[in-house]
């Protein structure tokens, strides 16, 4: 959840190659709004940057959640510093690196957001695969040479 910044390209770019799933939460939301995303992705981890005031607490008795990370510099309490969490990492790059994937949310029918969680692909992150080149390859000639 946050505004436009760039650490989160950090955050998805991790996740993806962790090989697990992200949902992006739109800092807009309503605070039942975003708990309930929070709640039905079963969000292990939270990534905060600057949230408007009234979904400062839309977190709170979210069960499943086990790491709370902020961008800011005074993170708020129960949550570590991004820096921090990056300065205490291995510099050592993993033998494996599966690919991860996105958890989209629908505007649903129910007047709730509906959770798209599609199956995991089966590859690491540097395997060809899904990319706009391998895409649209063919139908528009795009190649790696493509700009």
């Amino acid at each position: 959840i946050s505004d436009n910044d760039a650490r989160v390209f950090d955050v998805y770019w991790a996740a993806q190659r962790a090989g697990l799933y992200l949902a992006a939460v739109n800092h807009r939301l309503h605070t039942d709004e975003i708990r309930w995303i929070l709640e039905n992705s079963g969000s292990k981890a939270l990534f905060v940057g600057v949230l408007p005031e009234a979904s400062a607490q839309a977190w709170e008795g979210v069960t499943t959640l086990e790491h709370c990370v902020s961008f800011e510099a005074a993170p708020a309490a129960g949550f570590h510093h991004l820096e921090d969490v990056i300065a205490q990492a291995s510099p050592i790059r993993p033998d494996r690196e599966p690919r991860g994937g996105d958890m989209l949310y629908s505007s649903g029918t129910t007047g709730r957001p509906k959770g798209v969680r599609q199956a995991l692909p089966e590859r690491a992150i540097s395997d060809p695969g899904d990319t706009m080149v391998a895409l649209f390859s063919g139908l528009f000639g795009f190649s790696s040479d493509t700009v």
